[in-house]
């Protein structure tokens, strides 16, 4: 087997383009990542494409019809939220292997508006609705809050990772949204799904990325070894068979699993990493999967990880994994990495240490249910003052808000609890949300 290298990169800014098909946005990013390593179509032995809307759609022979139709042969890979990272890592591995020198791989998503996840069953009752929900913000409110009654994660700490990915979106010229968002702005938004508000969710948007792989030889034959990144690692996995998938999904171990796998293929520790690029679908789950890569405390009851990681703002689509790539090799290739030291000062924290104090700790013993009011009976004096205001008749959401509560947010006239209302009562869905 041969190392494997990305000799060029790019990325479309993402956005909405509904004037163009899925192929024209595949195609703007295979050009662009073409030109960054002054490559074309005809130097390419294959093409990787990763597109989930429409798997069955040819999309990558479709991408060749807009940029040259030279013969290769075309794989198209739909693997849900990773489709365009497992794109990206089928080109490696066909590299790796030294089945072919040097190839293309594209990720692409026209996403449009809507609620993802969820569905009805094929036969039988449908369980969404009835046992939890399977939309996308239910199942990472949900991982939230299972977070939160084993650590005492509280509403503001979730909160912060949107402020501060909001805050790297200003400096990112390809990010659709470039604003910045307070603490109080983002806590005060509407109500998707608890803790999750609006701007806690990534937007769906339609983009694509694409990038060269070719061998070492390869390289250095085109002389392009001075901006050649190296991959040490790629791993992909699935959940292994738990009870509780019966009725809970989790979203945690297939992440740790394919972490230490990566670690031992590439010979590093999460101590000795310099940069993470991290997906923040929901901010829940950001800081899920802090811990889930090593870089923080993991899951073990001795309190979660509080540290900065350099986010890019949301950017939400298949697409935005083979972005991820894109960025890590560009800071790679320009010697960012003492700067992305600073904003990852915490990694180096290790299990060892002690983390810094939660900015709220629950007083007494925390009850059989999560601290964020789970089951009948609303537990405000286990709640930070934003996160009893949401929840409450003293919430200050707006008029939005307002509207989120006499439409049923769980709560009766005088204020208590609606028998049964949980986490799904709040979830709401976020079709045309931008």
């Amino acid at each position: 087997m041969t190392d494997a290298y990305v000799v060029g990169v790019d990325m479309i800014k993402f956005g909405r383009f509904p004037e163009k098909s899925v192929p024209q946005i595949g195609s703007e990013a295979a050009l662009l990542a073409l030109d960054d390593c002054g490559l074309t179509i005809h130097d390419m032995q294959a093409l990787y494409c990763g597109n989930l809307g429409q798997a069955s759609g040819m999309v990558g022979q479709r991408i060749l019809q807009e940029i040259g139709q030279t013969g290769i042969p075309v794989v198209n890979v739909s693997n849900a939220c990773a489709t365009g990272a497992t794109a990206f890592r089928e080109a490696w591995t066909a590299v790796k292997a030294e089945l072919y020198d040097v190839v293309l791989a594209v990720g692409v998503e026209q996403m449009g508006k809507g609620l993802l996840g969820g569905g009805s069953a094929a036969k039988g009752i449908s369980k969404e609705g009835l046992l939890g929900s399977g939309t996308m913000p239910s199942v990472f409110a949900e991982a939230g809050m299972e977070h939160a009654r084993a650590h005492g994660t509280t509403f503001e700490q979730f909160a912060k990772v949107s402020v501060k990915n909001h805050h790297h979106s200003t400096m990112n010229p390809k990010a659709m949204y470039q604003i910045e968002t307070p603490l109080e702005t983002v806590m005060n938004a509407e109500m998707i799904s608890y803790p999750n508000t609006k701007l806690m969710c990534s937007v769906n948007v339609d983009g694509s990325a694409a990038a060269v792989i070719a061998s070492e030889r390869k390289a250095r034959e085109l002389g392009l070894m001075d901006r050649a990144v190296k991959v040490r690692a790629s791993v992909l996995t699935s959940d292994p068979w738990q009870e509780r998938d019966l009725v809970m999904p989790d979203v945690n171990t297939c992440t740790r699993r394919a972490a230490a796998a990566a670690y031992e293929m590439a010979g590093l520790g999460p101590d000795e990493v310099d940069l993470v690029e991290l997906h923040d679908c929901f901010a829940t789950a950001e800081i899920l999967h802090y811990e889930n890569l090593g870089g923080g405390r993991r899951a073990d009851g001795q309190g979660p990880a509080r540290r900065r990681e350099r986010g890019e703002g949301h950017l939400k689509g298949r697409a935005a994994r083979l972005r991820h790539h894109a960025f890590g090799v560009r800071r790679s290739r320009h010697g960012t990495r003492p700067r992305a030291r600073h904003h990852l000062r915490a990694v180096r924290q290790g299990v060892g240490e002690e983390p810094p104090p939660l900015d709220h700790e629950p007083e007494g013993d925390v009850p059989d249910r999560n601290a964020f009011g789970d089951g009948d009976e609303r537990r405000d004096d286990l709640l930070p003052e934003h996160q009893a205001d949401v929840l409450g008749e003293r919430g200050r959401l707006g008029s939005r808000g307002d509207r989120l509560r006499t439409q049923g947010a769980g709560t009766r006239p005088d204020g208590s609890r609606r028998e049964g209302a949980r986490l799904g009562a709040h979830l709401r869905s976020v079709a045309g949300a931008r």
